[in-house]
């Protein structure tokens, strides 16, 4: 599949020429204005490379791929002109993040050679997101399911915090997802440190002793330590301790205060109105938390399955548990791959409770 570009200027005449010349090379589009390249771009899938001329009618490049890099930053932009002042390159260097600067008149090599560098910067910049939301993701999912069988109630509550965590960075609109994703699964790993006791008396809403809530609350410090040198789990590490106070921080630690209220006995709402007093949460992350609450659940039912009808997405409506009331896999919990071969397993030596409750929509 050819790469996809994109050209704009004004003058048709010159469209046509590097359209012939390029064609061969890569997936072609032309807009002779910018307008009617915002228009394109909002309306397709993002362009590796998109080449504008400085000079048009209405806006001009430099603003063009401003906005440009606004909608699709990872796109390599390239400006093309007939002004070689030092100003434009200048401009178009701080105010468009251009790739390269181009003047004219510009033979077809040059535009080639400048066209397949931002092909190759764009490759790069999503093979590092590939990394980073399949490769690494996908290997952390994988840990954390298989610690989530080691303590179920911790892992539990993990999967309930990301959920959380996402829905309210996306009403935020927030552009480090990933990071406060893997954030709010990752800070549970510091409460392998912490003794079995305290965690359940936590978890159960029981009053801890000063020395055990400070023994707990300690978990979050060695969480942002244990992750803080590993290669691209650095940014993670920042947004569990806290580190420059950040949105991304902030977001964490507010879903994390309010579901230990809730634990402690509190209803939403009333959990809500007790951040809102205390007066250390960000608005718009309070408003956006109140919408993710009230609309948790929204479009859904709870259906009843059994054991071997359990496959692979399903999210738990309720505990599942064995014979002896052993919670296996708990409620909120999404079933992956290790879950449905523990639970077959189990099954072929104990009692799992049936029916299954799990959430399915309307």
């Amino acid at each position: 599949m050819k790469t996809r570009v994109l050209l704009v200027d004004d003058d048709a005449v010159a469209l046509a020429g590097y359209k012939r010349n390029l064609r061969q090379h890569f997936e072609v589009y032309t807009a002779e204005n910018a307008a009617a390249a915002l228009q394109l771009i909002e309306n397709s899938e993002p362009f590796a490379v998109v080449v504008s001329d400085f000079k048009m009618p209405g806006m001009d490049g430099i603003t063009f791929l401003k906005k440009l890099a606004e909608i699709h930053p990872d796109t390599a932009r390239i400006i093309l002109t007939g002004y070689a002042e030092l100003k434009v390159a200048v401009d178009a260097v701080n105010e468009g993040s251009v790739f390269r600067f181009l003047t004219k008149p510009c033979n077809s090599e040059q535009l080639l050679n400048a066209i397949k560098a931002g092909a190759r910067q764009y490759e790069l910049i999503n093979s590092e997101k590939e990394l980073l939301e399949k490769t690494l993701k996908g290997s952390i999912n994988i840990l954390i399911d298989i610690l989530s069988h080691l303590n179920p109630q911790v892992f539990k509550r993990a999967n309930k915090l990301r959920d959380i965590a996402h829905n309210v960075a996306s009403v935020l609109k927030s552009e480090e997802m990933w990071e406060i994703e893997m954030a709010a699964i990752l800070m549970q790993i510091g409460l392998v440190a912490i003794p079995d006791e305290i965690i359940t008396k936590k978890y159960n809403g029981e009053s801890l002793s000063q020395q055990e809530e400070e023994l707990y609350k300690s978990y979050i410090e060695v969480s942002g330590n244990l992750l803080k040198n590993i290669p691209r789990l650095e940014k993670v590490a920042e947004i569990i301790s806290g580190g420059g106070n950040t949105t991304a921080s902030q977001i964490l630690a507010a879903v994390n205060d309010y579901d230990t209220l809730i634990n402690e006995g509190n209803e939403p709402a009333d959990a809500l109105e007790l951040m809102k007093k205390n007066g250390k949460y960000n608005d718009d992350i309070l408003a956006a938390l109140h919408a993710e609450v009230v609309g948790i659940y929204d479009g859904l039912v709870i259906k009843t399955i059994r054991l071997n009808e359990v496959e692979i997405g399903m999210v738990l409506a309720d505990d599942i548990c064995d014979s002896y009331n052993k919670v296996l896999i708990g409620k909120g919990c999404e079933i992956s791959q290790v879950s449905l071969i523990k639970l077959k397993n189990y099954a072929k030596f104990n009692k799992i409770i049936e029916p299954i409750k799990i959430f399915d929509a309307e």
